[in-house]
């Protein structure tokens, strides 16, 4: 199971966030990742959605928006949050589309740390030799530019963005 870990800025969305929240904040951003109460009988429903879809979700996080600020951020144009096209934002969802020509994806069977699973450019996509998703969210600080785009045989990432007042554009 993915694990959370302290000042990361960007990671597959974990099944424990006990430690994404490192001391008090208001951060509202941290506060809705680490929410851990779901409705009555969605316990099963998230479990069984986490399982299937786990290696296909990455997330990234604006350094702007980390869980130890205190809160009040803003990304109008700051260089301490993330972009997607021209749009400033708190924090970037990727899910990985169906594998591409070239893409190892890893079974069920596979180790959580196996290479297929490891390797970030089996599921998320660069537009050029290190330009993209994949190679920003490697080495991910928390301003990086990530790109989205129509589908084709070279990209099929699918990019939701959430602003700083934490309203969330999905394609």
């Amino acid at each position: 199971k993915y694990n959370d870990q302290y000042n990361i800025y960007a990671g597959r969305v974990p099944y424990d966030v006990s430690t994404s929240k490192g001391s008090p904040s208001h951060n509202p951003l941290s506060n809705l990742m680490t929410t851990t109460s779901c409705p009555a009988g969605w316990t099963s429903v998230v479990d069984t959605w986490w399982t299937n879809w786990k290696d296909q979700l990455f997330y990234a996080l604006a350094q702007e928006f980390q869980p130890t600020n205190s809160g009040g951020q803003t990304c109008g144009g700051g260089t301490q949050c993330l972009r997607v096209g021209y749009g400033h934002y708190a924090a970037v969802v990727m899910f990985a589309n169906s594998g591409l020509a070239g893409q190892t994806r890893a079974s069920d069977t596979t180790g959580v740390n196996s290479t297929p699973r490891g390797t970030i450019s089996n599921y998320l996509e660069d537009v050029s030799t290190g330009v993209g998703n994949a190679s920003n969210f490697t080495g991910a600080s928390g301003n990086e530019v990530y790109i989205t785009g129509a589908a084709s045989s070279t990209f099929n990432d699918v990019l939701c963005t959430i602003d700083d007042n934490l309203n969330v554009n999905c394609p």
